[in-house]
């Protein structure tokens, strides 16, 4: 069944607890499971996978809380794994990106360093104006709060990744009531299709044969060219060489076939190599 194109494109935000580890069919089957629920995603949407840390290292080698407060949390390493877990996450949601494409629904990946998770989540559903927001299973500890707090349409992704409608209806907020919380570092990247970068490389090596239709590969021609570019010494010393060949040839006609092989294999001249290439394109 395909996903209805909606009157006005709307965000539906997954939150998940980015320091928990999420695989990529972990994410696969959620995603797939959230496409297939009526009434969540429709053609136009925005698809966006929140991952909040809220939990960074520190120089001392545990966890701190991502607090703007802790003046000991390295800002450079808040980015660096920010950086690497958005990294992955755009990696683990390519297959996604490309089923949900089909359906007319973009992805993309947001990761927050900041603390307490629960009023990130809920700070960023009210920043992007949120039409749904669905829970992984990891944060049900707080869906009491979720329920009360956030006030778009809210589902909860079960154990078994099914996926539960908590909350069927959304409420006007001007979002007076909401503490706002001062992140440490926010990274946003679009996820791209799982083809498009075998895509680029097709082409690229498509292009590169196409630049030098005479020789196998460019490593080949290069050697030959330079071979033809030799100083004249070094030429002379091969002609001679090439007439020794065709003298042992002529004394031992059993060993032509072989000295005429050897001497087509060896480097011609630059401008043979030219004409040959100017023969070919013709």
């Amino acid at each position: 069944m395909g996903i209805e194109r909606s009157i006005s494109p709307s965000n539906v935000v997954m939150a998940y607890d980015a320091t928990k580890q999420c695989t990529e069919l972990e994410l696969n089957l959620a995603i797939k499971t959230v496409r297939t629920k009526d009434g969540i995603l429709r053609r136009g949407d925005k698809l966006v996978v929140l991952g909040v840390l809220h939990l960074v290292p520190h120089p001392l080698g545990y966890q701190a809380k991502a607090s703007p407060g802790l003046f000991q949390i390295s800002t450079h390493a808040v980015i660096e794994e920010a950086s690497k877990k958005a990294d992955m996450f755009v990696e683990n949601l390519q297959t996604s990106a490309e089923m949900c494409e089909d359906d007319g629904v973009s992805i993309e990946v947001k990761i927050i360093a900041g603390s307490p998770m629960k009023q990130v989540i809920l700070q960023e559903a009210m920043a992007c104006n949120a039409a749904w927001v669905i829970l992984d299973r990891r944060l049900k500890r707080d869906i009491r709060f979720y329920i009360d707090k956030i006030p778009c349409r809210i589902a909860y992704i079960r154990d078994m990744l099914s996926v539960e409608v908590l909350k069927h209806f959304s409420k006007n907020t001007t979002g007076r009531d909401v503490i706002q919380t001062k992140f440490i570092y926010s990274i946003c990247k679009p996820v791209p299709k799982l083809n498009s970068q075998s895509s680029d490389d097709e082409k690229s090596s498509l292009f590169s044969c196409e630049s030098s239709p005479f020789s196998i590969d460019s490593l080949e021609f290069s050697d030959r060219l330079n071979s033809s570019l030799m100083p004249s010494s070094s030429n002379d010393a091969m002609h001679l060489s090439n007439k020794e060949s065709v003298d042992a040839s002529t004394s031992n006609p059993s060993s032509r076939d072989d000295g005429e092989i050897t001497n087509f294999l060896r480097p011609c001249s630059l401008a043979s190599l030219l004409m040959q290439a100017s023969m070919d394109k013709s």
